[in-house]
């Protein structure tokens, strides 16, 4: 995972929900997938004050997965379009029939902001420490090397790199896991994507149909990419726009693909939490819903995009 920015850091403590900017969704390709940007002060790289670029987005997107878990965190897409990607199979549906007869509690945009700000604190902190650690000083962590500086709470299930375009062959990797049977016990299946040395999270929840990308890094225009105009980004998408919101991360996060001669390749994971710990049950989330404590299904690494 690379830096972003060139502005180090003690991160400030975790911005109180009040506090956090209220931020609108833009709503793009053709009112198709829900965007917010927010302030370039909310990014890995510039977050609490910091003036040196920040390389922990690997560990960022596994500390989110952790706390969506954790808080059992779901999130609806306000986009329009509510048809099914993936109507439930008869082994989906016995899987999930005790969920589904309950509404998800879904968590507001605030929540999922302080959510990912938590996640960039928390993430930059374990990287400074983890690169103390190697002997080489490298910045730099793959995904197995990410899970360990976070003392193996999260299993990568399956890996793949993909050699081709991520708006094409992107959303053929997420429907099969999607469809794997070995994957249904999971609510919630968490994606790690990688291109261009940038790591982003795309989560695909399943009591809501919808997924969410988050993004922590810097952000320029796409007419004046070396120009700072938005910090870190939230967007998502219902479970049948799934071709469009992978042209749109095409197109957003990961510019360089559309480069003249640029090779077109991208690495993508799936993994999960695997730790026990939960937190509290009766939280109430941002939507209004409390969390309940769930067993966490047992994931292992198996193959799942062969």
């Amino acid at each position: 995972s690379s830096s972003d920015d060139p502005s180090s850091s003690s991160p400030s403590p975790i911005p109180q929900h009040p506090l956090l900017p209220t931020v609108q969704a833009a709503l793009e390709k053709c009112d198709r997938v829900s965007v917010w940007r927010l302030p370039a002060e909310i990014s890995q790289s510039r977050l609490g004050g910091r003036t040196s670029p920040s390389n922990a987005c690997t560990l960022i997107a596994l500390q989110l997965i952790e706390l969506f878990e954790r808080r059992n965190l779901h999130f609806l897409s306000p986009t329009q379009s509510r048809v099914p990607l993936l109507p439930l199979t008869r082994s989906s549906a016995r899987a999930l029939a005790g969920a589904e007869s309950r509404p998800a509690p879904t968590a507001c945009t605030r929540y999922i902001v302080g959510t990912f700000v938590e996640a960039m604190v928390e993430g930059n902190e374990a990287h400074e420490l983890a690169v103390k650690a190697r002997s080489t000083k490298e910045h730099n962590f793959t995904i197995p090397d990410a899970i360990a500086a976070l003392q193996q709470r999260h299993t990568e299930i399956d890996f793949c790199s993909v050699a081709g375009s991520l708006a094409v062959h992107l959303p053929r990797f997420v429907r099969i896991a999607l469809r794997s049977p070995s994957l249904l016990p999971l609510l919630r299946l968490h994606f790690v994507i990688i291109a261009f040395e940038r790591t982003v999270l795309l989560v695909a929840d399943r009591r809501t149909n919808s997924f969410i990308l988050l993004d922590s890094h810097l952000h320029g225009s796409i007419n004046m990419p070396t120009t700072v105009s938005s910090g870190a980004v939230v967007a998502s998408a219902h479970f049948s726009e799934l071709a469009v919101l992978a042209e749109w991360m095409a197109e957003q996060i990961f510019p360089e693909m559309y480069a003249h001669g640029c090779v077109q390749e991208f690495e993508i994971s799936t993994v999960a939490y695997s730790d026990g710990a939960r937190d509290c049950p009766g939280e109430h989330l941002g939507g209004g819903f409390a969390a309940s404590r769930l067993p966490p299904p047992t994931m292992r690494p198996m193959p799942v995009f062969a």
